[in-house]
Formats: C-alpha cells, sequence, structure tokens
C-alpha cells in the first residue's frame, strides 16, 4: 500500500455543521419533508428578532422543562421571559453562530425521530420531555451536551437577570 493512502479518508469526515444538518433533514424527511412537518406552532407573542414560531415554540418548552415554576421559585422561565431574553442574545451573535443555533434548534425538536419515539418534543408529554432533556444532558455525544448546555446557560442567565428574582436570592440589584 502506498504511503499516505488512507488521506482521502480525511475528505470524508463530517464537520459539526454537516453532521447537524444531516439530522436535521434525516429528523424532516422522517417526519414527512412537507410543511405539514413544521405546522402548529403557535404566533410568536412579541416581536422578536431572531426566534421563528418553530423556534420560539422549542426554547419555550426547553427552558419550561429546565426552570419551571414553584419550588424555591414561584416564577418560571415563561413569567420571566427567558425566551426573549434567549432571543437577544442570539440575534447579537453572527449569522454563522444564528444558523448554528437554529439548527440546533431543529435538533433538539426532531431528535426524538432519530431514536424511533415518533412526537417533537415540543409534543411530548411532561415526563417524556424530561427523560428526553436527561438523555441529552448525559449524552456520550459531545454534540448533544454542548448544546443542551449552551441553551441551558442562556436560560439560566436570562432567568437570574431578571429583577423578578432577585429577591429570591438575596440580591439588591444592580448598583445605580
Amino acid at each position: 500500500m502506498k504511503e499516505g493512502g488512507f488521506a482521502g479518508l480525511h475528505a470524508l469526515a463530517a464537520t459539526r455543521r454537516t453532521f447537524i444538518k444531516t439530522l436535521a433533514f434525516a429528523a424532516v424527511a422522517a417526519h414527512g419533508g412537507s410543511s405539514v412537518a413544521f405546522a402548529s406552532y403557535p404566533d410568536l407573542p412579541a416581536r422578536l428578532r431572531f426566534l421563528t414560531p418553530m423556534t420560539h415554540a422549542i426554547i419555550s418548552a426547553f427552558a419550561h422543562r429546565i426552570l419551571p415554576p414553584g419550588g424555591a421559585f414561584p416564577e418560571g422561565a415563561l413569567s420571566i421571559d427567558v425566551v426573549q431574553y434567549f432571543d437577544a442574545v442570539i440575534a447579537a451573535e453572527p449569522y454563522e453562530i444564528q444558523q448554528d443555533i437554529k439548527r440546533a434548534l431543529i435538533l433538539l425538536e426532531f431528535g426524538p425521530y432519530l431514536q424511533l419515539k415518533f412526537r417533537r418534543f415540543t409534543r411530548m408529554a411532561p415526563a417524556q420531555k424530561d427523560a428526553y432533556l436527561t438523555t441529552w444532558e448525559q449524552s456520550d455525544t459531545t454534540l448533544q451536551r454542548g448544546i443542551f448546555s449552551v441553551f441551558k446557560k442562556i436560560c439560566c442567565l436570562g432567568f437570574f437577570s431578571s429583577e423578578k428574582i432577585f429577591s429570591h436570592i438575596g440580591y439588591d440589584g444592580p448598583w445605580t
């Protein structure tokens, strides 16, 4: 065998973006590949710069499961407008990052199809969403853990930067 015979394998290596695109395409194809796959997302509640009705529904469902109302905090992610914070953070990012986030949201939404669970993330029951998110949080795949971590960190930053939460954590607010 010639030296360097495996050089062609390097050309076949998938990049992170190619991997996300392929999985997103496979999920959409499994769901029917038409506009029906994206149907029935509610209209946007506010004027947002990055999120679409679909991606808004996905990050809302994620944030609600990560930061639900009750327990230590009476307010949850949705009453704090964490999703609007998420939108503002991502809208300030370069176009390439925005596209990666959009693909990651689609992967989160249609990922259950890749596990042969034929229901979108936003259509799952609360217990199913929690179990699904746990698989992402504890995944052997760096990509899934990374997506989960980024989404969780942005949502938590939005949650704890709200004045509604300050009194619950003993914070008097920023100095003026």
